[in-house]
C-alpha cells in the first residue's frame, strides 16, 4: 500500500471514529436529558400502583390541555424578545407581550394545580401526605422558598 492510500484510509478511519464518538455522546446527552423528569410527574411515583397510574393519566391529560397556553406564553415571550431589539424601542408593546406571556403561564399553572388538588382530594390522608412530601421537593408546587442569609426568598 502506498503512502497516499494509507493517508486516505487513516483519514476515513478518523472520520468514522469521530462520527461514532459523536453519536455516542449525543445519545448519552439525550438519555440524560430525558431521564430528568418533571417534579410533578416524579411526585406520583410515591403513590401505590393504581393511584400512580391515575396520577400519570391525570398529569398527561392536564399537560395536553395546557399545551395551547404554554404555546401562547412561548410565542409572546418570543414576540417580546423581537420587540426588545427593534431600532425604535416600544416599552408598551414589550410590556404587553410579556404580560400576555405571564398571564398564559399563570393560566397553565392554575390548570395543573387545580387538577392536582382534585386528584389529591380522592386520596386517603396517608397517600396525600406522601404526595405532599414529594411535591415539596425539587421544583414541586409545595416547595418552601430558599433561605438566603436567614431570610426566606
Amino acid at each position: 500500500m502506498t503512502v497516499g492510500k494509507l493517508k486516505v484510509v487513516l483519514a476515513l478511519s478518523v472520520v468514522v471514529n469521530l462520527f461514532a464518538l459523536g453519536a455516542l455522546g449525543g445519545g448519552a446527552a439525550m438519555w440524560i436529558a430525558t431521564s430528568a423528569r418533571h417534579p410533578l410527574r416524579a411526585a406520583g411515583d410515591t403513590l401505590p400502583s393504581a393511584d400512580r397510574v391515575r396520577f400519570h393519566q391525570m398529569f398527561k391529560a392536564v399537560a395536553q390541555q395546557a399545551r395551547p397556553l404554554q404555546k401562547s406564553a412561548r410565542e409572546n415571550r418570543r414576540a417580546a424578545a423581537l420587540l426588545f431589539v427593534q431600532p425604535s424601542f416600544d416599552e408598551s408593546a414589550v410590556a404587553q407581550a410579556l404580560s400576555r406571556a405571564r398571564d398564559a403561564d399563570l393560566a397553565a399553572r392554575t390548570e395543573v394545580e387545580t387538577a392536582l388538588i382534585g386528584f389529591a382530594a380522592t386520596l386517603p390522608q396517608v397517600e396525600r401526605q406522601a404526595l405532599a412530601d414529594s411535591l415539596s421537593q425539587g421544583g414541586g408546587p409545595l416547595r418552601q422558598p430558599k433561605r438566603v442569609g436567614g431570610v426566606r426568598k
